[in-house]
This record gives structure tokens, C-alpha cells and sequence, in this order.
């Protein structure tokens, strides 16, 4: 009967995540902005491995942005947006995701004693907000993209232990993200000379007509081909 729970188990979790690289799949299939997609990915991947996903990248200049973080539950959602936008990782400290980003190496622990927690976090408010959460196990993968490291993604359960197996997971969720990054940087990179020159045909000023008042708006006609339209608007 317990040989007969565990294959159930397992073939239950093999299904889960089939499920969610099919999804993902999808999502990259249907990806059109950077900050949207990765999103989706944390979505995906909070119903599948852990409670929480952080997702971080790292600048052309070195510095660390918290792009995702993401909670399984809604309700615990506001303190993991703490995570995001007041506690993200220093390029300098010892969090496991600069360790990923710096040395490309992945990490994993089944705990997270208060000892680790501590040197993780970088004073006590950041201490008290992950032990409010209830972090138990993590395992950290690098980003690594075609040309370099480019960020890192940490998964945190607060409800089991991390196994080695769940690493396997980790990486190819690691592997689809480092994707959506690198595909980002160079759409931009692609684009960006077609992106000035097109703003420099634009007057400076319009012509000042009395009793007139215009305005001019430059956007975007077309993402995926980066066409541009000028609008005017004359009141």
C-alpha cells in the first residue's frame, strides 16, 4: 500500500509538471513584454515547485533587479512584494541568488536554519518578514543564457523539504526564464538604432499657431515589428 502511494505520488507530480512546461511553453510562445512574461512564469511555477518564486536579473551595470516574486497564496502575496521592491538581493552580499549570478553555481538546502536566515537577510526587518513567512527549503538555479549569466531563479517551500530531483525542475524552469532574458536583450539591442532614428525625424517643436494648442505623441504602431506611428492632436 505505501509502494502503491508513492507511484501514485510520483506519477501525480511527473503529470504536474508536464503540465506546467507545456504552459510554459505557451507563455513563451505568446510573449510580449519582458516584466509581463516573467510574471506569468512565476504564476506557473509557484502552482508546481514551492511556495514562493523570486526571479532576478542582472544589468549591463552590475546591479541586481527582483523582477518576480511571487507567493502560491494571495493573501501572503503583499509581504513577498516586500521581497521585491525593499529586499532584493545585493550584488555584494550572500544571498544564494548572487552566488548563482556571480558564480553560476546552483544551490539547495532541505533547511533553512535561523543561522542561514540571518546571513542571508540584511537586517531585521528582512529577517522578521522571511521567518513571518515560514521559509523552510530553497534551491537557487543561475540563468544562463547563450552568452552569460543573467540573473538567477529561487524557489522557496514553506510546506516541505526540498529533494535533489526538484533541482532537475528547477533548471529547466531556469532554462526557459534565461530564455525570455536573453530574447529580451536582443530585441532591444536589435532595435534600438531603428528606434532613434526614426525619433529623430520628428520636429523639435511644432509651428505655433494662434489659438492652437498642439500636441504630439511618438509610440509604438507595432511591437513585434517596431514600426512607429506619430500622432497629432489639435485642440
Amino acid at each position: 500500500a505505501i509502494d502503491r502511494a508513492r507511484l501514485a505520488g510520483a506519477e501525480r507530480q511527473a503529470a504536474e509538471r508536464a503540465t506546467f512546461f507545456a504552459r510554459a511553453a505557451q507563455v513563451l510562445a505568446e510573449a510580449d513584454d519582458l516584466a509581463g512574461t516573467l510574471a506569468r512564469l512565476g504564476d506557473l511555477a509557484v502552482g508546481t515547485l514551492g511556495e514562493l518564486c523570486l526571479v532576478d536579473v542582472v544589468g549591463e551595470d552590475g546591479q541586481i533587479t527582483r523582477m518576480v516574486a511571487k507567493h502560491r497564496e494571495p493573501r501572503m502575496q503583499p509581504k513577498v512584494d516586500r521581497l521585491r521592491t525593499t529586499f532584493a538581493p545585493e550584488p555584494s552580499g550572500g544571498h544564494p541568488a548572487v552566488l548563482a549570478i556571480t558564480e553560476g553555481r546552483a544551490t539547495w538546502s532541505r533547511s533553512m536554519s535561523e543561522d542561514f536566515l540571518r546571513a542571508t537577510t540584511v537586517n531585521d526587518a528582512h529577517f522578521d518578514l522571511v521567518r513571518s513567512l515560514g521559509f523552510r527549503s530553497y534551491l537557487t538555479v543561475p540563468l544562463d543564457s547563450s552568452r552569460r549569466v543573467v540573473g538567477s531563479v529561487t524557489c522557496v517551500s514553506t510546506s516541505r523539504e526540498f529533494r535533489r530531483d526538484d533541482m532537475a525542475f528547477a533548471q529547466e524552469l531556469a532554462r526557459h526564464v534565461a530564455a525570455v532574458v536573453d530574447n529580451a536583450r536582443r530585441y532591444e539591442s536589435a532595435f534600438r538604432p531603428s528606434q532613434i532614428l526614426q525619433s529623430s525625424l520628428l520636429p523639435s517643436r511644432l509651428p505655433a499657431m494662434r489659438g492652437v494648442a498642439a500636441r504630439t505623441r511618438d509610440t509604438t504602431a507595432n511591437r513585434r515589428a517596431q514600426g512607429r506611428g506619430y500622432i497629432h492632436d489639435v485642440l
